[in-house]
């Protein structure tokens, strides 16, 4: 494969003169496994390549000679990316399989043929229903049957297809054809997918866009979409610069395309918590469910738990309390859902490895009743009712529904009778339960639905690695890409950075907003590149100062601006500046006590004791249990020579906490920090308490601190008292 690749970087680079030798080399080491078709079409390359290089040395004027360079890369890189088609099939057993399955039932893939067999099945649905009820049954099985069985080629043909080209007009038609089945679009859409992610193809893309544009199915709009944010590529963008005119006119037809791009790139991160809400479910939640039910789990099943009547007169408030905490579990399931979790994962996992999951197409199909491969667990199943119910409010992807039909009969084998029958009326509450607002049709639930079943493909098939994963590394982060970015303005960028940071992803957000660093023109924007440039300075141009300079230059009252300027200032040990700023802000919120107390820091950094000491005494005498004020107030005290003042604050902090001489307790208890305790020692230090001060800084398990010598030293404290201090603390087993 690196081979292939080295032809395929040479293309991107459009360098056609070494691609077509890298392919040459290529096809020298593999002769007898190469297509007739690769093999005819690197002759027709390499010869209108020399044609066109003979007429250029020979100076004659050529209008087409740009184009033509183009057009031949082109194909050159098509003819690569068969290369690699076909050689992901030799290695893959999987894709093998498929590849020779579709070929292998049927001969003609044909426009025409192919339409007419999707087409034909419509009417012959439809016609059944002129037929008699006991008729009709079997007709429609031995129907579902056969379309299944087309369905799994065509899924199988499109996957393992290699560059389309003019067959991607004909695509285009089918997967937008009104006369043909929503739902076998869906999954010739999902197939497309999957073959562009392997590979990419300009001519795939297309087909998905147009699609996303023109279907007037909305869940083949969705999932079309997903394809096409998902199969965009940055590095082929000088080969193919129309990628970017692709999205650019998708959005000039498609008013909501930015924003159902936005939403899609915040659900991918929620698809990539999906393990984390997984373990939530299996650690957190299920165990209080299951201990405040009625039932326990035995070999031989679930059981239901007999009252004790005399738990009952004991304790009668238990049941209340059980019921409560239940409801408070199951709310916290449904907001988790609402929000976009993915909380059936971890259950659903290990369903995976039915029979019926080992067609890839069955992980993408949309889930229908009269799928053939779940007509004798659906027939047998006497909860009918209940399943119904259960898909239709549950909120589960096409694959999780499978799932639930196939094993639900060999659940209700263990379950009480009471229960069952409970269940076959459809009277159980919680199965019943509407766990998600969002209305099932509409595209935010068609995405999620989609990324979920594309989550578990990726995640659990056993050929998962023959595919290429967009949720692998970095890989879901499309708004990253500069495609995507010549359609997404800053609003949406800002909102998505905001989004990732707020779930943790900050180094993501750093590579989302120093892409589009030298267009950022919102402060809010500037606030996100400043957060960001704080944690990986390396990936921006400008520091963090510089944005919050740029986020206060365009919103002059932003507050979120001037703290984050203030702070990094002082800790810059710019204090004049930083205490400028926290002044201002005292003043815009007078409210907030931290803005005074940072500036009367950075006057006590500054030695200006007197000013920051009249603020912080009158702040103490308006919030005298303000523990905040009374430790800046005691420092300043310290730092200004006032050790007996500043005793008298840190005792107030600290002496409360003082219970014991175990220095664990005392460092946690009271929200007493070790700092407020290393400070008291150094106040007693500073008195001539020394022996006090040993013993102080023993329980506050820390020996004088480097940082803090200087300013040991400049109140009267020599290296050679420091040096004894750390080695009596030592001593004493710090």
């Amino acid at each position: 494969m690196e081979h292939i690749e080295t032809i395929v970087d040479e293309c991107r680079r459009l360098h056609l003169k070494a691609a077509l030798g890298a392919m040459q080399n290529y096809l020298l080491l593999h002769q007898g496994k190469v297509s007739a078709a690769v093999n005819d079409e690197f002759a027709s390359v390499s010869q209108a390549y020399d044609m066109m290089v003979s007429t250029w040395r020979r100076g004659l004027p050529d209008s087409r000679r740009e184009q033509l360079y183009s057009e031949l890369t082109r194909r050159c890189c098509q003819a690569a990316a068969q290369l690699q088609t076909d050689s992901m099939r030799d290695s893959s057993s999987c894709l093998a399989r498929m590849h020779s399955e579709a070929l292998g039932h049927r001969n003609d893939w044909s426009y025409d043929s192919l339409r007419s067999s999707l087409e034909t099945f419509v009417a012959e649905r439809d016609m059944l229903q002129l037929e008699q009820p006991h008729v009709r049954q079997a007709k429609e099985q031995r129907l579902y049957q056969a379309h299944g069985v087309l369905m799994d080629d065509v899924f199988n043909y499109f996957a393992t297809l290699g560059p389309m080209g003019r067959f991607a007009d004909d695509v285009k038609e089918l997967l937008v054809a009104p006369t043909i089945e929503p739902q076998d679009q869906q999954l010739m859409v999902s197939a497309v997918t999957l073959a562009l992610l392997n590979v990419f193809d300009m001519g795939k893309l297309q087909v998905l866009a147009h699609a996303y544009v023109c279907s007037p199915s909305e869940a083949v709009r969705q999932r079309a979409l997903v394809g096409l944010a998902l199969g965009t590529d940055d590095s082929m963008c000088r080969l193919y610069p129309e990628m970017a005119e692709l999205m650019q006119q998708v959005a000039r037809e498609r008013p909501d395309f930015v924003q159902e791009l936005t939403e899609l790139q915040m659900q991918m991160v929620f698809s990539l918590e999906t393990e984390d809400d997984a373990r939530t479910m299996h650690d957190e939640m299920l165990p209080d469910i299951i201990r405040n039910s009625r039932v326990r789990i035995t070999p031989k099943g679930i059981e239901e738990m007999e009252d004790d009547p005399v738990e009952e007169m004991l304790h009668p408030e238990q049941a209340e309390q059980r019921i409560e905490a239940m409801e408070k579990t199951m709310k916290r399931m449904a907001d988790m859902v609402k929000q976009g979790s993915d909380i059936y994962f971890g259950g659903f996992a290990q369903t995976k490895r039915q029979p019926f999951f080992s067609a890839v197409s069955n992980w993408f199909v949309p889930f229908y009743l009269q799928h053939p491969g779940i007509q004798q667990a659906w027939q047998q199943s006497n909860m009918q009712r209940l399943l119904e119910r259960m898909i239709s409010t549950g909120g589960f992807c096409d694959s999780d529904c499978y799932s639930i039909v196939l094993l639900f009969n060999q659940v209700q084998q263990h379950l009480p009778q009471n229960v069952v029958e409970l269940m076959q009326k459809g009277e159980v509450a919680m199965m019943d339960a509407q766990w998600d607002d969002v209305p099932h049709s509409s595209p935010a639930f068609l995405r999620r639905s989609y990324l979920q079943n594309l989550y578990r493909f990726y995640r659990i098939h056993p050929a998962r690695a023959d595919f290429a994963s967009p949720f692998a590394d970095t890989s879901y982060l499309f708004f990253a890409r500069s495609v995507t970015a010549s359609v997404v303005d800053e609003q949406h960028v800002c909102q998505v950075a905001s989004f990732l940071i707020k779930h943790r992803r900050t180094a993501d957000a750093a590579r989302l907003l120093s892409a589009r660093e030298a267009q950022t023109a919102t402060a809010a924007c500037h606030l996100l590149c400043a957060h960001a440039a704080l944690r990986y300075p390396d990936l921006f141009s400008h520091d963090a100062e510089y944005h919050y300079g740029q986020a206060m230059r365009l919103d002059p009252d932003s507050v979120r601006a001037i703290a984050g300027k203030a702070r990094l200032l002082f800790e810059r040990e710019q204090y004049a500046e930083a205490g400028r700023l926290y002044s201002t802000l005292a003043v815009m919120r007078p409210q907030h006590t931290a803005y005074q107390l940072s500036a009367a820091a950075c006057q006590a950094s500054q030695e200006q004791y007197d000013e920051a000491l009249q603020t912080l005494f009158r702040i103490s005498y308006e919030q005298p249990d303000n523990p905040d004020v009374e430790r800046v107030l005691a420092w300043t005290l310290m730092a200004a020579g006032r050790y007996d003042e500043a005793l008298r604050h840190y005792d107030r902090l600290v002496l409360p906490s003082l219970t014991g001489r175990d220095r664990e307790r005392v460092a946690s208890a009271d929200g007493s920090s070790v700092e407020d305790l290393q400070n008291r020692a150094y106040c007693l230090w500073l008195c001539g308490r020394t022996d006090e001060a040993v013993q102080a800084l023993s329980v506050g398990g820390m020996p004088v601190s480097s940082s803090d010598e200087q300013f040991l030293i400049a109140r009267g404290i020599t290296p050679t008292e420091i040096a004894l201090m750390r080695e009596q603390c030592t001593n004493a087993g710090i």
